[in-house]
């Protein structure tokens, strides 16, 4: 569950921060994986929680992480077997093998402000019309609003009815024109459902120089709105 690989409460002035590397090593150890173990990560329903610890898994350099396209209930509606959640495993320590792999993929507080109108970037808000409109600020968020220069493209827009992924056809129509050329900063409140955008782009479409803004709209309004930072700007906003 998302407590267990999130930021402590102290460690941000803000939530809904990923976790240390540290921290991290712990989690997979204390499952019994190795560097070379292959990881597969799924969910019962939040397929964005699963996505997003997907990409925490593979921001420690971790060769071989995969995401379980429909999650457990894809897997049960094909008739495979589940087992008991509670099974005893040997603590191993797990090192990461590249902690650098994260400047690839991670998206500051510093790079969106600069990415704002740059016509090299682009910056995708994943999360509901609602919150992109202003009309709401989700528990967690200092105040309504999005990113100025944002493209909103809803992250379940990418999903099917029965919530698998999309073919990559498809997927290449919703994304492809909008990231063609650009480089790409995905954000949400917290950098949740966006891990999933960010996921698709980069393993289903191959998509290059794509970020996934970890502090999102929490830390964004955050600063917007509580340290009235002047190069933080919002719209859909209130005064």
């Amino acid at each position: 569950w998302r407590n267990d690989y999130s930021a402590t409460e102290d460690a941000y002035d803000f939530g809904g921060m990923s976790n240390s590397t540290e921290e991290m090593e712990t989690i997979l150890g204390s499952f019994g994986a190795t560097t070379d173990s292959t990881i597969v990560v799924y969910a019962a329903g939040s397929h964005h929680d699963a996505a997003r610890l997907y990409w925490q898994i593979h921001n420690l350099g971790h060769q071989d992480v995969r995401y379980l396209d429909g999650g457990l209930n894809a897997w049960m509606g094909a008739g495979y077997p589940t087992g008991s959640a509670n099974q005893s495993v040997a603590a191993v320590e797990y090192n990461a093998p590249n902690t650098q792999q994260e400047n690839n993929a991670l998206a500051t507080l510093d790079m969106v402000i600069a990415a704002q109108n740059n016509p090299d970037w682009v910056i995708l808000d994943t999360r509901g019309n609602d919150e992109f409109n202003g009309e709401v600020a989700v528990s967690g968020a200092y105040g309504p609003g999005t990113i100025p220069s944002s493209v909103h493209i809803n992250w379940t827009k990418a999903l099917n009815e029965d919530t698998t992924l999309k073919s990559a056809e498809e997927l290449q129509a919703l994304y492809g024109d909008i990231i063609k050329g650009k480089k790409v900063i995905a954000y949400c409140q917290s950098g949740v459902r966006s891990a999933h955008t960010t996921m698709i782009l980069t393993e289903v479409l191959g998509a290059e120089g794509v970020y996934n803004y970890d502090g999102s709209w929490i830390e964004y309004s955050h600063a917007h709105y509580e340290q009235k930072n002047p190069e933080v700007n919002v719209i859909n906003g209130k005064s």
